[in-house]
């Protein structure tokens, strides 16, 4: 289920409709919080050094399809005129305009069935389930679309977003086209980190990295996006992770609740007996998926309040315990979503575990705190 998510995500951010559409000017106009990507991108284009394999290393939902996309317009616009720079297009010729929309026969995506029954670029069939995984069928017939004469504009692209999603008899496949790339042909993979993919092909591309989105610049995008609030947007930015595509996303359209739960759970530790915190434990571990984002949600917390008591900590010795405890907790609470992904893993123990520890922490520097 978290896969799938992950996919939406970077699909959200890839449709024209969640960004800038593509306009006379830079290609990658509307790419937010990826100024390094783009630099790298269009300093290529500018040197007509593009190469023929690129990595693009980064979380999902953060612009990774979007880019690739742009790349291929800058590629691929036929409407260019004199003095425009490598990297700019007109965004009124007909190749602009497919690319944008994604119908260009000259840029081909390849994802898993599931994706693209997801996407609805394929029919449901009831009678199969659709792969989570790119097949090796699929990679092939993506080598014998690369092979043909370009349709317009003389490149062809292969963009893969769920990379990581390759089968490895996909990914050995794909290996004949990294090694024997063809002229005007260019294969872009994304994927979360450099180790979900292959070494044999991820040496073989270059590597471009991709960065979480500031949460202020997440919470200003969905501001005027979404028109929300600034302090609900801000909210959902935090349990979004960097990541557009999960902000833009049903899971963290409850991220303002889950960011008031993770107080209230907060809360509850510094002055829950331990009994209410047991009972506690046992509501929580019946919605995997919700602890998870609970969870992360109180590290986040404790840690920011940690940091937001620094400045007085440095004059106050009982505001630099409180500090270092909240650190503390912050760090459980991770080392927490940590065990709870391991197969086999007591959800309650560990949970039950974690809360005591941590009531014992903070109800310990609270008491101190009364009798001094």
């Amino acid at each position: 289920m978290a896969a799938r998510k992950a996919a939406a995500a970077e699909e959200v951010v890839a449709r024209p409709e969640t960004g800038t559409a593509l306009g006379r000017g830079s290609a990658f106009q509307g790419v937010e919080g990826q100024a390094g990507a783009v630099r790298i991108l269009q300093a290529a284009l500018g040197h007509d050094r593009v190469s023929h394999a690129y990595l693009f290393v980064g979380p999902h939902g953060v612009g990774r399809e979007l880019v690739a996309r742009r790349l291929a317009a800058a590629l691929l616009c036929t409407g260019r005129t004199p003095g425009m720079a490598p990297h700019e297009v007109c965004g009124g010729c007909g190749a602009c305009a497919r690319v944008d929309r994604g119908l260009h026969p000259d840029v081909h995506v390849c994802i898993p069935e599931a994706e693209a029954v997801r996407r609805g670029t394929l029919a449901w069939d009831e009678d199969r389930k659709p792969s989570q995984d790119i097949k090796v069928e699929q990679v092939r017939q993506l080598r014998d679309d690369l092979r043909m004469t370009a349709f317009e504009g003389g490149w062809r692209v292969a963009i893969l977003p769920l990379a990581e999603r390759l089968r490895v008899e996909a990914a050995n496949a794909l290996l004949k086209t990294l090694e024997e790339p063809l002229p005007r042909s260019l294969l872009v993979l994304c994927a979360p980190d450099r180790g979900a993919v292959l070494e044999t092909l991820r040496s073989r591309c270059q590597r471009v990295a991709f960065s979480p989105l500031p949460e202020e610049l997440l919470a200003r995008l969905l501001v005027a996006r979404r028109a929300l609030p600034f302090e609900q947007a801000l909210a959902v930015a935090r349990e979004a992770e960097g990541s557009m595509g999960r902000a833009l996303l049903g899971e963290a359209a409850e991220a303002g609740e889950t960011w008031e739960a993770a107080g209230a759970w907060l809360a509850d530790l510094e002055r829950a007996t331990p009994s209410e915190l047991l009972s506690r434990a046992e509501a929580l571990e019946k919605d995997r998926d919700a602890l998870d984002r609970l969870v992360r949600a109180l590290a986040r917390l404790a840690l920011r309040r940690a940091e937001e008591a620094v400045p007085a900590a440095r004059t106050d010795g009982a505001v630099a315990l409180r500090a270092r405890l909240l650190a503390e907790v912050a760090a459980g609470a991770l080392e927490l979503r940590g065990e709870l992904t391991r197969p086999g893993a007591n959800a309650r123990l560990n949970l039950e575990r974690f809360m005591l520890r941590a009531r014992a922490q903070l109800q310990g520097f609270t008491n101190s705190s009364m009798n001094s």
